[in-house]
């Protein structure tokens, strides 16, 4: 049984799957957890995380995974025209992806690069991210910055804006790693992110130490894209970030549960 990011079912049924002797996988990156998250660990075999800053890192039997992109899904669309000085956001709306940072740097990049803009994909999952979500128009509206708010899209259609943007911003504190940054990297649109967890990929060029409005208004106002470099990047994140190694890595750590049962039976 492979669980993900949802420990509620292993803490519900968890039990029965170890009365039928059913290996159980329990996938959860995140940088909050409590006893209820230690509980579910230790009822599942093995527990699946991508940063080491994740809260699932401490236990035993935790493994460190890919991220696991589906490389067949997130490519370069080449009928897409790549907008030149154009950055994008993608994700959920909430105070927790640092939005409101983002929008502040990207304000301040704009006064020394007019030509720069901003599209923000995404929407909001909690009735109290409205209010968030409000204020980053608002602050937008007040400024007169070239942002443009999308909402929600269909999954299948992100590696189309991927392909027409130069830089994707990705501000998540550590422990979340989110997917955006692998999969605007297959479509070769660049990153720029306080994800510490692909830093020895990414290096300091794309990789800040902290959200500090300043020191990201600053890599955005210096930003070139570099279409030879991104080639190269996104070859590299195929191979040690796509879907396929993370299966494999997945299937290994449940193969010795596996064999045992059926030894048994």
């Amino acid at each position: 049984v492979f669980v993900h990011m949802n420990q509620e079912y292993v803490l519900y049924v968890g039990w029965l799957w170890r009365l039928l002797k059913k290996p159980v996988g329990l996938w959860r990156n995140h940088y909050a957890g409590s006893l209820l998250t230690t509980v579910a660990a230790q009822v599942a075999q093995a527990v699946y995380y991508t940063s080491d800053a994740s809260y699932t890192s401490q236990y035993q039997n935790a493994h460190t995974m890919p991220i696991g992109i589906d490389e067949a899904v997130f490519y370069p669309k080449t009928e897409e025209v790549r907008r030149a000085n154009s950055f994008l956001y993608v994700g959920r709306i909430g105070p927790a992806k640092r939005l409101q940072e983002i929008l502040e740097a990207f304000r301040i990049a704009h006064k020394k690069r007019p030509e720069i803009t901003l599209t923000i994909v995404g929407g909001t999952a909690r009735t109290q991210d409205e209010e968030y979500q409000a204020d980053l128009r608002a602050f937008v509206a007040e400024h007169d910055l070239p942002v443009t708010f999308v909402g929600s899209v269909p999954w299948a259609e992100l590696p189309t804006l991927y392909s027409a943007h130069e830089c994707c911003i990705n501000l998540s504190p550590p422990g979340m790693f989110d997917k955006v940054i692998g999969e605007a990297l297959l479509c070769h649109c660049d990153i720029v992110t306080t994800n510490l967890d692909m830093e020895d990929l990414l290096g300091p060029a794309r990789v800040l130490r902290s959200a500090d409005v300043e020191e990201v208004a600053g890599r955005l106002a210096k930003y070139q894209y570099n279409k030879a470099s991104m080639s190269a990047l996104a070859a590299t994140v195929r191979q040690e970030q796509a879907l396929s190694p993370l299966v494999g890595a997945v299937l290994k750590t449940l193969r010795p549960q596996i064999t045992k049962n059926n030894e048994r039976n």
